[in-house]
């Protein structure tokens, strides 16, 4: 608007202003008289919504001639957004999800309006005022991205023992079982000769007791009502999730006291090749904080050929990577990748398992495990996952108190041997 446009309206209106005064100073006298006014007010009424219409125009043509002239790229750009809003109201109403179409306008208004502000093509002061996307309160709350994409998870990795372990299913607080560790004497003896008492065998019994899991995440009651998501089943997933890997590991390194009974934390056996009750045979690596081939195969060949039909290798992947490297004399590699799904690889012909609880190699560590799992390992189930959903404890918040009992413990000590790093 020019300066000359500015000052005539402003006399325009300061003239009208002074009509309406005089206006009200001749009613006055008229509703003294008690003329009826009516129809002389709607007239003046009329002449101001008139002048309020004209202000309106001359601010807009203000604001056009400090625009820029409009090419056909942002007249396509206007049409994105909008076609984009209407798909988007579309959506709201009917509450499904945005189309592959709608995407597409999102994403090219969003790269045509960056483009324009990046090369500063058609804004300006007066258009930032007016509704945009940058701004909330200016129309921005109307621009929802697509949440249709996947939660990504962080993944931790666990030692997954319950595949080769004995399982069971118990309704009581422990598992109670026998072995028969001892053998019955006999000897030869000539046709006439005495025949003297022989040692009995005895019978021993193990008990395996559940111990318990437990967690309590907490949220609030109108979180779970309001999220887009199942915020109770997400917690509860996560927290299954937690009580897997925290038995994994028990299972390999738990102390017996409040949790399972770990293959790692039993006393050596006095010699490799010897059986001892509740002691494990351990075999030197030969390697100061490593092993060879050669350790792997006296490993092996320390368990028994009954139970070495079943045996499984166990180590964790840092472990694998540095056996994987071992040759033969030929130069061949001594690992056997799998090239099946479902199918392990084979260390010297027997399975791996990676357990990644298992320890990395280093001086005096417990860092390889052979074992005929099933029959040396004894997992035991008391109940699964159960889930108290308490709404009255901490008011406005809703915990969900999980629990899981389990056990186990080694109860074959003949059927698994550990290989330990020189120090």
């Amino acid at each position: 608007m020019s300066e000359d446009i500015k000052k005539t309206f402003e006399e325009i209106k300061s003239t009208f202003e002074e009509l309406k005064k005089a206006d009200k100073a001749k009613d006055q006298d008229l509703e003294k008289k008690g003329v009826e006014l009516g129809e002389h007010k709607q007239k003046i009424d009329r002449i101001s919504e008139h002048l309020d219409k004209l202000q309106e125009k001359v601010e807009k043509a203000e604001v056009e001639a400090k625009r820029k002239p409009i090419g056909n790229e942002e007249v396509m750009h206007f049409e994105s957004r909008k076609n984009y809003v209407r798909k988007l109201a579309e959506a709201v109403k009917t509450g499904s999800k945005m189309d592959a179409e709608g995407r597409e306008l999102q994403e090219k208004a969003f790269f045509d309006y960056y483009r324009a502000q990046k090369e500063n093509a058609h804004l300006n002061d007066a258009e930032i005022k007016s509704m945009s996307v940058i701004s909330d309160p200016n129309g921005g709350y109307t621009v929802m991205p697509d949440t249709s994409g996947r939660i990504t998870q962080r993944i931790y990795e666990t030692s997954p023992l319950r595949q080769v372990a004995s399982v069971t299913t118990i309704g009581t607080d422990a598992l109670e079982g026998f072995f028969d560790d001892n053998e019955a004497s006999a000897g030869w003896v000539g046709e006439v000769e005495s025949r003297s008492e022989t040692n009995t065998p005895e019978i021993g019994k193990y008990r395996i007791p559940v111990e318990e899991m437990y967690a309590k995440p907490k949220v609030s009651q109108k979180l779970l009502e309001d999220s887009m998501w199942n915020i109770e089943n997400f917690l509860v997933g996560k927290v299954a999730n937690k009580f897997s890997r925290l038995e994994n590991t028990a299972f390999i390194t738990g102390t017996g006291t409040n949790q399972p009974m770990g293959i790692l934390s039993y006393t050596a056996a006095t010699a490799a090749g010897t059986y001892e009750r509740n002691k494990i045979g351990q075999v030197a690596s030969g390697v100061s904080g490593s092993l060879n081939m050669d350790s792997i195969i006296s490993l092996q060949e320390t368990l028994k050929q009954e139970w070495q039909v079943n045996g499984y290798f166990g180590f964790n992947r840092a472990t694998r990577a540095v056996i994987r490297k071992l040759k033969d004399g030929d130069n061949n590699y001594l690992w056997q990748p799998s090239n099946q799904l479902g199918v392990p690889d084979l260390l010297h012909g027997k399975p791996v398992i990676i357990l990644e609880d298992m320890p990395d190699l280093a001086a005096n560590a417990l860092a390889v495990v052979f074992a005929d799992f099933a029959e040396a390992y004894q997992i035991v189930d008391r109940i699964g996952i159960s889930v108290l959903r308490d709404i009255y404890s901490a008011k406005p918040y809703v915990e969900l108190y999980c629990r899981k009992r389990v056990g186990a413990a080694v109860i074959n000590f003949d059927a698994i041997k550990i290989l330990k790093c020189n120090s």
